[in-house]
């Protein structure tokens, strides 16, 4: 595991290689078939919750909150309306627009990145600053398989994700976390 901390222009961790290799196929395996759903260019992208018991426990449970408030330096919890969720897009996607969370509900974003991933698929995660009304692009995380991604949301975390090319399907496993 390598943990990659920034402070600038707010607060996020990089984890690449999150799970032990054994452990992330298992999750790998299962996690696409614990939601049911077709993808299409008709309807690119979707949100499901997650039944398999493995995966929650893993990504929502104690072991990950206690990593988490390790990590930040404050204890979390995790959001009380919040289960871990299964996304999955298939491209090509606009991407995500430049945006912060602030006002989302919860203070912290956690997503695992479960596909292979090469730099010709794009949907790479942009981390921008702003000054005034300009923004500024700081950081492009790639979203590799088995990496962590924790961003801590303030009124500065903006962030976006790059258009991803045609064909192209990309699985995440997010969980929302508030601190205590």
């Amino acid at each position: 595991m390598k943990i990659l901390a920034y402070n600038y222009p707010y607060t996020y961790f990089v984890i690449e290689n999150f799970l032990p290799v054994e452990e992330y196929q298992s999750i790998k395996t299962s996690a696409p078939q614990s939601v049911n759903w077709e993808l299409s260019s008709q309807q690119p992208g979707q949100y499901g919750m997650i039944s398999n018991h493995q995966i929650i426990r893993k990504m929502a449970g104690k072991e990950m909150r206690n990593f988490l408030s390790k990590l930040t330096g404050v204890k979390v919890e995790r959001h009380k309306n919040s289960i871990p969720q299964l996304r999955r897009t298939i491209g090509a996607t606009d991407g995500v627009d430049c945006h912060t969370d602030f006002k989302c509900g919860f203070s912290v974003g956690v997503f695992l990145h479960m596909t292979t991933w090469i730099p010709e698929m794009g949907g790479e995660l942009k981390i921008w600053s702003k000054y005034d009304h300009a923004f500024q692009l700081e950081n492009m995380i790639q979203p590799k398989a088995n990496t962590l991604v924790v961003m801590v949301f303030s009124e500065k975390s903006f962030h976006s994700v790059a258009p991803v090319v045609k064909g192209v399907e990309r699985t995440t496993l997010l969980t929302e976390w508030n601190f205590v």
